[in-house]
């Protein structure tokens, strides 16, 4: 649900970050794939490394948007 990961990012804290799919699961939930990805995304805010798969375009210009500064 929208909201989600932003109260997980607070409990967990995460420094590093491995982002593996954007699948459909939940998605009846958002207004779109993006949106979806950029909930996901979130958890990662205070992340010093984010992986990711970067043949996924999608994913890989919404990081760079959503995640300045951080090693992608």
């Amino acid at each position: 649900m929208p909201g989600e990961m932003e109260r997980l990012q607070q409990i967990i804290q995460p420094d590093t970050g491995i982002f593996t799919n954007l699948g459909d699961a939940h998605q009846e939930n958002f207004r779109s794939r993006e949106q979806k990805l950029r909930e996901k995304i979130r958890l990662f805010t205070n992340c010093a490394t984010v992986v990711y798969c970067s043949d996924q375009e999608l994913t890989t210009r919404v990081l760079n948007e959503a995640l300045p500064g951080t090693r992608l």
